[in-house]
């Protein structure tokens, strides 16, 4: 790669909209899903560092997550056909887009 080309990564999240917990996303898509995208661009995008935790979190919410890095790492679990480990007040309290964020543009 060239020392003036940006690093990138998408993050896909998907699942039934009750599963977000605090985050509000509107768009749904034909199944009633719906589905956020989190889009990593810049000279100091990290490639992801923890994709246990991804895991972890896509089983406790019960949604699938999609990781690509550069166009070469990919990663995705889906748990969108399991009910979440996590109660429906648990997942109320928390924020899945804040903490796949937090995951995804660590080092």
């Amino acid at each position: 790669m060239s020392w003036d080309e940006k690093d990138w990564s998408n993050t896909y999240i998907t699942g039934k909209p009750e599963r977000f917990g605090k985050s509000e996303i509107k768009d749904r898509d034909y199944d009633n899903e719906i589905c956020h995208h989190i889009k990593l661009y810049g000279f100091d995008v990290p490639c992801l560092s923890y994709p246990v935790e991804l895991d972890r979190l896509a089983k406790s919410f019960g949604v699938m997550i999609e990781y690509r890095y550069l166009g070469g790492e990919y990663h995705c679990y889906d748990y969108r056909d399991f009910d979440p480990i996590l109660s429906k007040e648990e997942i109320e309290q928390r924020d899945l887009v804040q903490e796949t964020y937090d995951i995804v543009s660590k080092y």
